[in-house]
Parts: C-alpha cells; structure tokens; sequence
C-alpha cells in the first residue's frame, strides 16, 4: 500500500541549486544597495516615538503635520515631522495612586545642521519653544485644604520661557 503523505521519489534538485546559489551569495563581495532618495531624505525628519500603555505611560501629539507615520507594536508608533514643522508632544505617566508626572512641550523640528535640544523619545530633538511641566509627587508640591485635587492648585506648574535663538538652553551633538 502506498502512502500519499509519504512519496516514493523525491526530487531534491531545487535545493542543490539553492545551496549553490547561497555559496556564491557568500563569496561574493558585500556590496550594500542604493539607497532610494525617499529614504536618504527621510533621515532629515525629526522621529517622535509615541507610547501608549493603558493607566500607566502615555505619549502623544497633541498637533502638528505629521509627514510619516509608522506602527512599530500594538502600543508603540513613530511619528516623523519635516524641518520647521511645529508640534505638541504631550507625555504623561502614572502609578496606582495617580498621576505622577505630566509634560507638555511645544518643538520645532530642526534640519541638519541646526542646534537643538536632546529630549527623551524624539531624535535626533527639536528646537523647544514652550515646556510645561506638571508634577504630582515632587517636594514642594501644594494640596488644596480640602485634599482633593484642585487643577492647577494641587501641582506645581513650570513653564520654561523661550532662550534667544543665538543661545538655546541645551545643545545637541
């Protein structure tokens, strides 16, 4: 009897042909491909990754006109913007007893060459023109009399004003 699942004759000459194929990828001088225009200017965008885990860590924009948009994992995306382009990059994180910290800056994406200010999860940074910063559990911190949570009166709100364009506040590589 014979059996369907199991063939009397295999034919291995595809795979001899592959492995002569490999063999010779190997020996054959590493030569790396063009790379499309598309790409080499892509490297000029400003990359904002963009966080989302529910109650815990959140990221995100509030505006601006994103130029690419690509989805990494189900919580995790990067943005790119153009040279110039203005945006709001809203980053928020939390504990079991609430909010623990809340930034909101307001970036200009910069192009080559320019001076910029590093920030976590935007590369290679951007030129800040506004940050806020909300802060639940840093010392100092005032509550409101009745123990609830006021607004702004329960936080600590700083907001950094604009460095002169000739003297930014921190300086990239």
């Amino acid at each position: 009897m014979s059996d369907p699942a199991r063939p009397q004759h295999i034919d291995f000459s595809g795979f001899e042909a592959a492995l002569r194929r490999q063999a010779a990828e190997r020996e054959a001088p590493h030569r790396s491909p063009p790379i499309p225009s598309a790409i080499a200017a892509a490297s000029r965008l400003t990359e904002v990754e963009l966080t989302w885990i529910e109650k815990k860590l959140e990221h995100w924009i509030r505006f601006g006109r994103i130029a690419h948009d690509r989805i990494l994992t189900r919580r995790t995306r990067v943005v790119s913007f153009r040279p110039g382009a203005i945006f709001t990059f809203v980053r928020w994180s939390a504990n079991d007893y609430g909010t623990i910290t809340s930034r909101i800056d307001v970036l200009r994406a910069v192009d080559a060459g320019e001076p910029y200010t590093t920030l976590p999860f935007v590369r290679p940074g951007g030129d800040i023109l506004l940050h806020i910063e909300l802060a639940e559990g840093e010392p100092g911190a005032r509550r409101d009399r009745r123990g609830g949570s006021g607004g702004c009166r329960s936080l600590r709100c700083r907001v950094r004003p604009l460095a002169p364009r000739s003297q930014p506040h921190r300086r990239g590589p």
